[in-house]
């Protein structure tokens, strides 16, 4: 029928439109099945005043609540139920089994499932012969489909009601900054479920982990964790967000780090031992007589102590080293600023006037940018091989390149020296990166942001 008309024709063309709608696809439907939800939301009152197929207007609402999630029509749906609800009661009749689950999914209240027991159990002996006929209890009017399709609705929100709320999961640490990687423990006191996680964003069914262990995280991270188990239900899902200072120099290939606030072993105020953080295990060593002093900022070298590698960190094709350090030998000897070294002929350093010098290996015939600015000023210097391309830079600022460079191996080996018995530095090493590939410029500002803003370097040389 094209017009709205009033009682029985409202209630179940809402609910034939409703029910059309979902089989069908057809949108028409839904437009029909919301104006009729439009005339009861414009005055409740029509909702409160004509019950006799209150239980159609409930199924109609019902299917409209699950198919159709438009947060202004479910609204709607919400007031135009609670006026019938109320009304229904108000008027001294029983609720059936789908009025009751529908109130409790709407609102899942220990009042609400009260009542959806209650309705449950009357259905109950209703249908297995134990009381008399009770004309408030049928789905009235409606066919077995609708019947059962009612009672199985009623049936699944009864078994929700009666599941135990498991408590949250809780992470140790709790989220936050972080400076190295952290595992990361997941608890619930819930006893009868078992915890599951996700780092994915936007995680399907499959991208869901059993919890069994401390998760290790070493990078940018939002953990999302949840109590899964038969018969409980679910609280919200815990997340925590998990970053990282460093995750610029963890998100690519690094070999080598080496940082002076972590992992520096002090023995009778000598550093004996600088614990690389790559996890590749290319820890720096040192006896006692021949170890470097530490210094606040970090390593400080005299012009004749260095450290050896427990293994050796092969600069072989495209790779990138970084690191961060001031000089004090006397210019323009590169041998007072060499910072890795492979035993033999191979450096990497910087000259005391400024310029970064590298060679490879005895077959290369070495290369070094032109002077630049006082290298005694504490900045971040970076040599990246493309190819056949070196490229140096500054404080993020780029003071040299060429072509044609040498594609040798340098295995570096020492640090602080080109080799054990001779070029060692002078000056003061904070950190010391190697990645086995090219960075792209846009890793190198991130790096170079992160170290600037961790050293406290604001003079970018041009």
């Amino acid at each position: 029928e094209r017009d709205l008309n009033h009682g029985r024709n409202i209630d179940t063309d809402m609910n034939t439109m409703a029910e059309y709608w979902q089989f069908t696809g057809d949108d028409r439907y839904l437009s029909r099945a919301l104006e009729y939800l439009d005339y009861y939301h414009t005055t409740l009152s029509a909702a409160r005043e004509e019950l006799t197929y209150a239980d159609y207007r409930t199924h109609a609402l019902r299917a409209l609540y699950e198919a159709h999630d438009e947060p202004r029509a479910r609204a709607k749906i919400r007031d135009v139920f609670a006026a019938t609800r109320d009304a229904y009661a108000a008027a001294g009749r029983t609720e059936n089994v789908e009025m009751a689950a529908f109130g409790y999914e709407l609102d899942p209240t220990p009042t609400n499932a009260a009542r959806l027991e209650d309705a449950v159990e009357r259905w109950t002996r209703r249908v297995s012969g134990a009381v008399g006929w009770l004309d408030t209890m049928p789905l009235r009017g409606m066919n077995d489909i609708a019947r059962t399709s009612a009672v199985n609705y009623a049936l699944y929100w009864l078994r929700e009601s009666r599941a135990g709320l498991a408590d949250p999961v809780r992470t140790i640490p709790d989220g936050g900054v972080f400076s190295l990687p952290v595992a990361v423990q997941l608890s619930s006191p819930t006893r009868e479920g078992v915890v599951i996680y996700t780092t994915a964003e936007n995680a399907t069914p499959a991208q869901w982990r059993l919890y069994d262990g401390p998760i290790s995280l070493s990078g940018d991270a939002v953990l999302q964790a949840q109590v899964y188990g038969r018969g409980l239900k679910s609280p919200e899902t815990t997340v925590r967000a998990f970053k990282f200072e460093d995750a610029p120099i963890r998100g690519a290939e690094l070999r080598l780090w080496l940082r002076s606030d972590v992992g520096v072993t002090i023995e009778g105020e000598r550093v004996t031992r600088w614990a690389d953080q790559s996890g590749h295990g290319r820890h720096a060593t040192a006896s006692a007589d021949a170890a470097p002093t530490p210094s606040r900022a970090g390593v400080l070298g005299d012009g004749s102590r260095h450290l050896r590698l427990t293994r050796l960190a092969a600069l072989e094709g495209d790779c990138t080293v970084v690191f961060v350090a001031a000089f004090d030998g006397a210019p323009p000897e590169e041998s007072l600023g060499v910072v890795i070294g492979d035993g033999d002929d191979g450096w990497i350093g910087v000259t005391q006037d400024g310029a970064l010098s590298a060679r490879f290996s005895s077959a290369d015939t070495g290369w070094q940018t032109a002077a630049g600015a006082d290298a005694s000023d504490l900045a971040v210097w970076t040599l990246t091989r493309r190819g056949d391309v070196l490229t140096a830079s500054c404080n993020g600022s780029r003071i040299g390149t060429t072509a044609g460079a040498s594609r040798t191996t340098l295995n570096a080996g020492v640090i602080m020296a080109m080799r054990e018995n001779a070029n060692k530095m002078s000056g003061l090493l904070c950190e010391v990166m190697v990645f086995d590939s090219a960075l792209s410029e846009n890793r190198h500002a991130q790096l170079w942001r992160y170290l600037r803003g961790r050293y406290d370097i604001h003079d970018a040389k041009e």
